[in-house]
């Protein structure tokens, strides 16, 4: 059986969800899976975002305001937020950037909000608390900013800093979030998620996502379970029976 982690990365996304579930004898719609995990996703929406932006900063020494800026330009507070690029959750960490913090699950918005803290503490410290350098590195990378001896020329990035400057010069004393509601992640197509998932299985990191309850909650379904096994099985980190070989 040809593993889900090659159909993903030959583009043959639309093979891996009855791929999938006849392995367990069911039959299901070539987008069965996504639409699994996209109402995952969407269930992650529910929770106030205060607390965390108040916790965040003061961990790491992060102006609150600027923290919530940066989440308002990043997704508008969504923790279900999926970028073309795969970027996840509020802060919009890329996979890669999300591992290097020690963040297992990126769409949970507290590891989330933490993560991108702790990396734009770390942009503050490395630009002497530059903000808008700092804004920078954290859309295009500090590898640009070096190359460029400041905000590199991209009117993507140049964009950001400007927008994230805005929110935060008119947050006033209620700040940026306010309580905004949460925002509805129907909009993530499968093609964004598809690539996200391509993205998270050949790092590995889908796996420990699938196998946390903090993804699907403290009772994850029938369904969701199956999904998690099978994907371990496909992946060779576990047989039939559930547990990891030795």
């Amino acid at each position: 059986m040809a593993k889900i982690s090659d159909l993903l990365a030959a583009g043959n996304i639309s093979l891996a969800a009855p791929v999938l579930t006849q392995s367990a004898g069911k039959t299901a719609s070539p987008s069965d899976f996504l639409d699994t995990f996209k109402s995952a996703l969407k269930s992650r929406a529910a929770e106030d975002l205060a607390p965390i932006f108040q916790q965040a900063a003061e961990k790491f020494g992060v102006p609150q305001a600027l923290l919530e800026a940066v989440a308002k330009a990043e997704s508008n507070f969504n923790p279900s937020a999926v970028s073309r690029a795969g970027a996840m959750g509020v802060m919009q960490l890329m996979p890669s950037t999300a591992k290097s913090l020690g963040v297992t699950d990126a769409f949970d918005p507290y590891q989330n909000i933490m993560g991108g803290a702790q990396y734009l503490a770390d942009m503050l410290r490395r630009y002497n608390g530059d903000v808008k350098l700092a804004l920078a590195a954290y859309n295009a990378g500090p590898g640009n900013v070096d190359k460029y001896g400041g905000i590199p020329p991209f009117q993507e990035t140049q964009t950001y800093v400007q927008r994230v400057m805005g929110f935060l010069e008119s947050a006033g004393v209620e700040g940026v979030y306010k309580g905004a509601p949460p925002q509805d992640s129907s909009d993530i197509s499968n093609e964004a998620l598809a690539e996200l998932m391509k993205t998270m299985l050949l790092s590995g990191m889908l796996d420990g996502l699938l196998g946390s309850s903090s993804l699907f909650g403290e009772e994850a379904s029938g369904e969701q379970h199956l999904i998690g096994t099978l994907l371990r099985m496909q992946l060779g980190l576990t047989d039939a029976s559930g547990i990891p070989p030795l």
